[in-house]
């Protein structure tokens, strides 16, 4: 995705400008959230005066939230991020995608899960919510199960605060189209889905995280706090495995 767009950072006045027509329009707003991509690519300097602009002028603010990937993160200190914390960001939606080497090799992450466990659990040393998000399917039918166990591997080792779950869906213009229409690159059928959710649920020792495949892109829809909630949620699964019927059909899934 994004392949027709070069990341760039915005002017911070214009910034400013946009969270001054927002206060304007808006009567009570009770979370912002700093699109669109690593917001922590910004430095402090930066990022200090839109998040003091933010308090000003939404002293009802509930918190803030963000996307960052783990270059992103570890480029900040732990003092940086509690600074951050206490100026209102309170939730980090972190792109993990899968816990396999050769997968993030084959899907051009440019992160190592070295990076991304590293990344994460300095996340987790501030009182700030991580989301881990994870890609359901993205080793095929080759490298499902090391996908599978070695996500989460190193999901255990960060202890994320919530996992979410989204099942690949074909882009046309991404570099991978070409792979599934030759048939390198094969397809896991939702059931195979489910399947893979399973594994990756019952390898899990994370305490006190959510576990949510809620996202209108998967063909299951479940949420529920692991380890108590484990059971429920496997029984949610193994539903979906054995009547597909039950699954959303591709027509229906969106990002």
């Amino acid at each position: 995705m994004y392949k027709e767009k070069k990341f760039h950072t915005r002017k911070t006045e214009e910034i400013l400008a946009d969270l001054q027509t927002a206060k304007a329009r808006y009567h009570s707003v009770k979370r912002i959230f700093l699109a669109d991509g690593d917001a922590l690519a910004l430095s402090m300097n930066r990022l200090r005066p839109i998040f003091e602009e933010i308090a000003q002028l939404f002293p009802d603010l509930e918190g803030v939230g963000i996307y960052a990937r783990a270059t992103g993160i570890t480029r900040k200190s732990h003092e940086d991020l509690m600074e951050l914390n206490a100026l209102g960001l309170d939730i980090i939606y972190m792109g993990f995608e899968t816990g396999d080497e050769d997968i993030l090799l084959d899907i051009k992450k440019n992160e190592t899960t070295e990076d991304l466990i590293a990344a994460g659990q300095k996340v987790k040393e501030t009182p700030i919510f991580l989301l881990a998000t994870m890609l359901n399917g993205i080793g095929g039918q080759e490298k499902w199960q090391d996908h599978a166990l070695n996500s989460a591997k190193i999901l255990n080792q960060v202890q994320p605060n919530f996992i979410g779950l989204s099942a690949l869906l074909k882009d046309p213009d991404a570099p991978m189209y070409a792979q599934i229409e030759s048939g390198e690159f094969q397809l896991l059928t939702p059931v195979q889905i489910l399947q893979e959710t399973k594994l990756i649920l019952e390898n899990l020792e994370i305490d006190n995280c959510i576990f949510s495949t809620q996202h209108a892109i998967n063909y299951l829809s479940m949420q529920g706090v692991i380890p108590r909630g484990r059971d429920k949620l496997m029984e949610t699964l193994d539903k979906g495995i054995n009547d597909p019927s039950i699954l959303k059909d591709d027509s229906r899934r969106r990002l």
